[in-house]
């Protein structure tokens, strides 16, 4: 009987060592990926610099005011003490409407995405917010990317993409932190709507029509499900500030 106990006893040990052994194995893998993923956004910054434009100046100002308002919010809301503000924003030329972010602080923007469709503050407020969540909670893939040196921009939105309900995540975490920087959430919702509805536009961007589609529906329907009052989803456009407009005007 001692020794049925002691054999039962040795094995959920060495259960329980596996278990941390294998967890402290996929930590590790997780955190190399993080930082591959960190090269292949500098590879990209060197062999394109010739198409970038670091935001600088007055710009670069009223952007990182934006940032830091959304900062402040997500610290508070994730209880997170130290962030690294060390934001850099970039310009691609390029007249297809994307935006993406690098695990590292950079964010990413086309002109064509602002010349388009950030007609409003809150639109440009959404982007940002997104992507900061992304940088703050190191939400990106976890996957082995083949080392080739160069790697193109198509290449770089296909290894930074999220599956869904990792987007869903991050839409819903965004809507809820609008409200506390004082910006109408619907306007959240109606940024996923607009790119549902020019997906074609989009199509370099978001990979398929499936995937906002799906993320649009998922935020409209925790809204309802969630939000004590019901509202109509059409948001407010009536308050951008000036600066935004002589954002626009330089970028």
């Amino acid at each position: 009987m001692k020794n049925t106990l002691f054999f039962l006893f040795l094995s959920c040990s060495l259960f329980q060592q596996n278990i941390s052994e294998n967890k402290k194995k996929l930590e590790i893998s997780n955190d190399m990926a993080y930082r591959h993923l960190i090269s292949v956004f500098e590879n990209y910054k060197i062999s394109s610099k010739e198409n970038l434009e670091y935001i600088n100046g007055r710009k670069y100002q009223y952007l990182s005011s934006l940032a830091s308002k959304i900062i402040i919010s997500l610290k508070e809301n994730f209880s997170i003490r130290e962030i690294n503000n060390n934001f850099k924003f970039i310009k691609i030329n390029d007249e297809r409407p994307y935006y993406f972010s690098s695990p590292q602080g950079d964010i990413f923007f086309s002109s064509g995405l602002i010349h388009k469709y950030i007609k409003h503050e809150s639109l440009l407020i959404s982007v940002l917010t997104y992507e900061l969540i992304r940088i703050v909670k190191r939400l990106y893939p976890k996957e082995a990317i083949i080392p080739i040196g160069y790697y193109s921009l198509a290449e770089l939105m296909k290894y930074s993409r999220l599956p869904i309900n990792e987007k869903s995540k991050i839409h819903k975490w965004a809507y809820n932190l609008l409200k506390e920087i004082d910006v109408d959430q619907e306007n959240y919702l109606l940024w996923l709507q607009t790119q549902n509805r020019n997906f074609m536009d989009f199509d370099f961007f978001l990979g398929d029509k499936y995937t906002i589609f799906k993320e649009e529906q998922d935020l409209r329907q925790y809204i309802v499900s969630n939000i004590s009052h019901k509202k109509n989803f059409h948001g407010s456009m009536n308050k951008s500030s000036k600066d935004f407009y002589r954002f626009i005007k330089r970028f």
